[in-house]
């Protein structure tokens, strides 16, 4: 049996977990100006250039899987809900459209890909589930930055969401 490439169920929790949050954002969004803090690592200083890495990361490695010039998303303002999520839906678009129009052996041939000052080399496929356990793993930093700045976030675990169905709430006493 050829292993599953839809990636269907981490696409789906990153497209509600961006749902949730443009809608966090909208309703506040001076939380994109809060600062990640002073012992980050310098390549970001905002809650807002975060959310413009997670989504500008997705469309890059979309750009070096297809063989396209990668895509500069530094003009794209860090201070506007609609221009972060503006590029988000254009980075999905651009993952769902790679998705559908790669070969099995298009994500399994072993390539070499140049990512800023490093190399990686292997397959596509690692490339695109790194890439959303990439955006997971930032939201959930976000989330815990937010929390620690007085700005507490609703359950945006995995269970929680609707992918895959299941219920989640109190139990009653």
């Amino acid at each position: 049996m050829a292993p599953d490439r839809s990636g269907e169920p981490l696409l789906g929790y990153t497209d509600w977990l961006r749902a949730q949050w443009r809608g966090d954002l909208e309703d506040d969004p001076r939380l994109l100006q809060v600062t990640v803090g002073e012992h980050a690592d310098g390549r970001f200083g905002t809650v807002g250039e975060v959310v413009r890495h997670i989504f500008g990361a997705e469309l890059r490695y979309a750009d070096r899987i297809a063989g396209r010039l990668v895509t500069d998303v530094s003009g794209v303002d860090a201070t506007s809900v609609e221009a972060l999520f503006e590029l988000g839906d254009r980075s999905r678009e651009a993952t769902r459209q790679l998705l559908d129009a790669t070969s099995e052996v298009g994500w399994d041939e072993h390539r070499t890909f140049e990512i800023g000052d490093f190399e990686f080399a292997g397959t596509a496929w690692k490339i695109f589930v790194h890439v959303l356990v990439h955006e997971i793993r930032h939201w959930a930093q976000l989330g815990s930055l937010l929390r620690l700045a007085g700005k507490p976030r609703p359950l945006h675990d995995f269970l929680v969401s609707p992918v895959l169905g299941g219920t989640f709430g109190r139990r009653a006493k």
